[in-house]
């Protein structure tokens, strides 16, 4: 059982994170279920995380489940199932399907600027061990990407981070949402040293309202067809 965050002592307490807000995703299709990370969101039903994460071939994988963590006491799963999908920015919006959900306080946007009084906090699914690691980045770089719209993005090195962490939340003073990790990478100069790519809150909030919109758009227009 999952009971504990690992990382450093100062970014656990920085962040304030409660039991039921961070989250390991899984398919129990799989032989080694574990895919990426999400966190509870806005919603007390919604889990965001990184849409390669629950996508499998073009299309959203089937039997998804989220583990929460750290639990105290108790193993906290809940049946998920993909709500939409922005696969250019890489954001999935999950929506727990138990009737009895046990998660009861989302994480919220921090509505700020991406970084916070000591740096940013970054969260995400540590393989090798089978835990959630928190950590602490004070050396970060920001810069702005226009495809179809324009993208804010977080760049920042990292020692721990491994493709468990994608759809990790990166957070901000008292546990705000800041953005959401989408890969790593490292540069040809340097393969040794490795990076972590996000994008920001605004970029996140941005593509949940697109991707609602044309979830919507696409109900209506199969019960028009109906």
């Amino acid at each position: 059982m999952r009971q504990n965050f690992l990382g450093s002592k100062d970014s656990r307490i920085f962040t304030k994170l409660n039991k039921n807000q961070i989250c390991i995703i899984n398919d129990a299709d799989e032989r080694i279920p574990e895919l990426g990370t999400g966190f509870l969101f806005m919603k007390k039903d919604w889990i965001v995380t990184a849409a390669h994460v629950v996508m499998e071939h073009g299309l959203p994988r089937k039997n998804l489940y989220a583990e929460f963590v750290p639990n105290i006491n108790e193993k906290v799963i809940v049946k998920i199932k993909v709500l939409a999908i922005h696969s250019e920015s890489d954001i999935a919006i999950l929506q727990i399907t138990n009737s009895d959900n046990p998660c009861t306080k989302p994480l919220y946007p921090g509505y700020e600027d991406l970084s916070s009084s000591k740096g940013v906090i970054y969260c995400g699914f540590e393989s090798i061990d089978g835990n959630l690691r928190v950590e602490l980045t004070e050396n970060f770089s920001k810069y702005s990407r226009f495809r179809n719209h324009e993208e804010i993005i977080l760049e920042f090195p990292s020692k721990y981070v491994t493709g468990g962490y994608s759809g990790g939340p990166i957070l901000g003073n008292g546990g705000v949402v800041l953005g959401l990790m989408i890969n790593q990478f490292s540069e040809e100069t340097q393969p040794e040293k490795k990076f972590v790519r996000a994008i920001s809150i605004s970029t996140v909030i941005d593509s949940i309202e697109v991707q609602l919109n044309t979830a919507n758009m696409n109900i209506q227009e199969h019960d028009d067809y109906n």
